[in-house]
Order: structure tokens, then sequence, then C-alpha cells
């Protein structure tokens, strides 16, 4: 192959792993709505006793340039959790006793509680096993940390970028958790994404709620 020919392939392989680049980072999904179903299953706790499961609850997650807004329903009504990677700031939105607050927790106040409850850095043991969740692949990891919690397995994939919530990240897992098996004080706790929508999602759903007034812990506890 003379000089000019092997150019030529060079410059071909050259654009054929630039498009093959360009698919996969257009196939990533980077904004849209998650529904999460979380469920406890009939369990034993760490100290003996039985743990009735409890009703299954489903939680819906916007996600869009590193924000996600997290609705979860219950009996008293909706509660909504903003979080935004880019501040570290987290609002958490509640009713109570008839006023409709934003709490306000700074990245600051996330950390230190961290620091509190944290098991330490795991070591993330990633199989070749797959599957697909929501009709993304998603690849097994167990999440083993020296003391404080169990060994306990998750699904996860790069195919979306969210952030995972700060109850669900895992140090060192780079990628978007589809499910979980996570003890949580001596039972089991369940969360699996059902469903995966690719839609536009407006700027203002991540803002807070109108009607709602801002306040931090130390304000709120002066109240009481």
């Amino acid at each position: 192959m003379d000089s000019m020919h092997k150019t030529a392939a060079s410059f071909l392989i050259i654009i054929m792993l630039a498009s093959a680049g360009m698919v996969n980072a257009q196939s990533r999904i980077s904004e849209g709505r998650l529904t999460v179903s979380i469920t406890c299953p009939d369990t034993i706790s760490a100290q003996g006793t039985r743990v009735k499961p409890m009703p299954p609850k489903e939680e819906v997650v916007y996600f869009k340039n590193g924000k996600t807004r997290t609705e979860t329903k219950s009996g008293t009504g909706t509660r909504v959790i903003l979080a935004d990677t880019a501040t570290g700031d987290v609002y958490s939105c509640i009713e109570s006793r008839g006023r409709k607050i934003a709490l306000k927790i700074s990245r600051e106040s996330l950390n230190h509680a961290k620091e509190r409850i944290s098991p330490g850095i795991p070591e993330i043991v990633i199989s070749g096993e797959t599957k697909l969740i929501a009709g993304v692949k998603c690849r097994r990891a167990t999440i083993i940390y020296k003391e404080k919690v169990p060994p306990y397995d998750v699904w996860f994939t790069t195919e979306v970028e969210a952030p995972n919530s700060t109850e669900s990240r895992v140090e060192g897992l780079d990628g978007y958790i589809m499910e979980s098996k996570t003890p949580v004080k001596g039972v089991t706790v369940m969360s699996t994404c059902t469903r995966l929508e690719k839609i536009a999602v407006p700027d203002s759903l991540f803002r807070v709620p109108f009607g709602y007034k801002v306040t931090d812990m130390e304000e709120l506890l002066k109240k009481k």
C-alpha cells in the first residue's frame, strides 16, 4: 500500500472513530424524567423483630444539567426535593401545619452530616453481568464497606446523565443507580427505576415552588 493509500485509510479510520464517539455521546440521556418504585419487603431486623412491609412508594425524578427535582407523594401531600450539583444546595419543600416551607440545606451542612454518618469509602466490585432496566443497559456492582453497612448490590448505567441522590450516592461509583437493594437500619429497602422518559424539562421545575418560604434549620428551630 503506497503512502497516499495509507493516509486515506488512516483518515477514514479517524472519521469512523469520531463518528462512533459522537453516536455514543448522543445516546446518553441528559434530560428527562424517571419513575422510581420503592418497597420494603417483610424482613427481620437486626434486633430480631419482624418488620412489616411498607406500602409501595413512588418517586418521580426530573433531571437536567446537573439538577434534580424529586417528587414523593404521601398521605399528607407531595414532598419536593430540589438539588443542584453546581451549588451543592438542597431544598426540601414540605407543608407543615398549614405552612409551606422550603428548607435549605447547604453543601457545608450536607458534608458535615455525611462525615458523621458515613461508613467510609467502599470497595466497589463491578461484575460482567448486565441487564436492561427501563430500557437502558445496566451493570451490577457490589458495594462493600469495612464496617457499619453489610455488602449490597446496585445496578448502574452510564447512559443517564443525572446525579444520584444524597441517600443513594456511592463514592467512587461512576454512573446513575437504576436499581438497588440497600440495608437501612436493619431492613432492606428496594429501589427500582420503572420508567425513563426522554422529555424536555423546563428550568422552572428546579426553582422553589410558588408560595413556599425559604428557611434554614437554624431559623426553623428558633420558631419552635
